[in-house]
């Protein structure tokens, strides 16, 4: 017999709208203190619920890792019988977890980071949060399969000329207004300066080809924040930017904003722009 308790439940919904969690993020949430968030997960998983992955031994350079915690079908179709309001679509978990964050660990976590910031963010701040998709997210359609016969991501942005890039979040939300915002969120870790100024301006073309609006059914002016894991690699990457001509166009201030990962994670409002001036995006 399946029991579940209140910390049961709180721990279930929050796998199912985040997909990955670690202990850390359950409390970030506000589900309950560590220790509990322990007992529960373990109670979940002798219950044949949920399932955790662990990878010390594949990133130890970095030091010590979280388990990784996601729900199996079995805990989402508990959930779905026990919160009817819930839809199938709005449960996420992993299909396949044969390769599981194995070589993604830390930027994967970067990004969920982020968005549980944002989505806070917008709560204190009377915003109403549309849809958050992320890159690890697939369209889940055998139709949507790509030449290399995976399942494409949902952020993926197609150019005319039949190229793509798939930022690591495309999110929107409408202010206490009801003014409609859509943001593109690329996460970067290491220091290859290079590496981000390309995927950047890659990024600047699908903003300026107005790609994300598009695919959201959404008319407004795209904009992209970018965090980063070390600071010398924001520094790097915002002074090649501005001295880049595909940065140059009028307004670019307003569309391209810059932070680091550890501070976006305590306060998702604030960032720089290409001057290194800072700027809240309530104010935008």
């Amino acid at each position: 017999m399946i029991i579940i308790k209140p910390i049961h439940e709180r721990l279930l919904i929050q796998l199912a709208s985040y997909k990955f969690l670690t202990i850390s993020q359950f409390a970030k949430l506000g589900v309950g203190h560590p220790s509990k968030i322990k007992t529960g997960l373990q109670d979940l998983r002798e219950q044949g619920l949920i399932r955790h992955a662990q990878y010390s031994a594949v990133i130890k350079k970095k030091g010590s890792s979280e388990r990784i915690h996601f729900l199996k079908p079995k805990g989402a179709k508990i959930l779905l019988e026990s919160r009817l309001e819930l839809l199938t679509s709005e449960i996420k978990y992993p299909k396949s977890t044969n390769s599981l964050f194995r070589n993604d660990y830390f930027h994967r976590i970067s990004t969920i980071n982020s968005q549980i910031s944002c989505i806070q963010w917008l709560n204190d701040n009377n915003c109403r949060l549309s849809f958050f998709d992320r890159y690890f997210d697939k369209t889940g359609s055998q139709r949507s399969q790509d030449t290399t016969g995976l399942l494409s991501g949902v952020t993926r942005l197609l150019f005319s000329d039949g190229t793509h890039i798939e930022p690591d979040a495309i999110f929107g939300y409408r202010n206490g207004q009801d003014k409609p915002y859509l943001y593109i969120l690329e996460v970067f870790n290491g220091n290859d300066t290079k590496r981000v100024v390309q995927q950047l301006t890659k990024a600047s073309q699908a903003i300026i080809e107005g790609l994300a609006g598009d695919k959201y059914h959404m008319p407004v002016a795209t904009r992209l924040l970018a965090t980063f894991e070390n600071e010398s690699n924001m520094k790097a990457v915002i002074e090649r930017l501005s001295q880049d001509e595909n940065f140059q166009f009028d307004g670019i201030d307003k569309f391209f904003f810059f932070a680091l990962a550890e501070t976006i994670k305590e306060d998702f409002g604030v960032w720089l722009n290409l001057k290194g001036q800072g700027v809240n995006l309530l104010e935008l």
